[in-house]
């Protein structure tokens, strides 16, 4: 039974693999907002960024009127992962809830947002106009406070 599923599984990894013509004909065939949205919110690390980017340059399209919705998507994808920060934050024992405080001065700087860059998440965090940042995983969520 594990040789099956491994070989399904097997199957369907090799199939979800787009040649560069295949990515070609997908990303030309895309209605322009929706490829200007998916390269304007999707991480730099996307497998197909370069194919998105290619084609955008290819077909002429300006992502310009496309910004503020991404910028909202953004937003929304951000306050969704903080909504699943804390989650898992509560499901935390509580011993563990004090550990991202800041180990010099007792100050606690709250989580306001985050960015991907290449390979890492930012994540910003401001206490009144003071503003600090933690370099994580781009998979990892930020802490709600660092």
């Amino acid at each position: 039974m594990k040789k099956f599923i491994f070989f399904i599984s097997s199957i369907f990894l090799l199939n979800s693999c787009m040649t560069a013509e295949q990515a070609r004909i997908h990303y030309d065939n895309m209605s322009p907002m929706q490829l200007c949205m998916d390269y304007l919110t999707l991480p730099d690390l996307n497998i197909n960024q370069s194919d998105r980017a290619a084609a955008i340059s290819r077909r002429g399209i300006d992502c310009r009127p496309y910004l503020s919705m991404a910028q909202q998507k953004s937003a929304r994808d951000d306050a969704f992962l903080q909504s699943l920060e804390t989650i898992q934050r509560m499901n935390t024992p509580s011993s563990n809830l004090n550990s991202n405080r800041s180990y010099n001065s007792g100050i606690v700087y709250h989580y306001n947002s985050s960015y991907i860059s290449g390979m890492n998440r930012i994540c910003i965090y401001k206490l009144g106009s003071q503003v600090k940042t933690l370099t994580v995983g781009a998979a990892q969520l930020c802490p709600m406070s660092y």
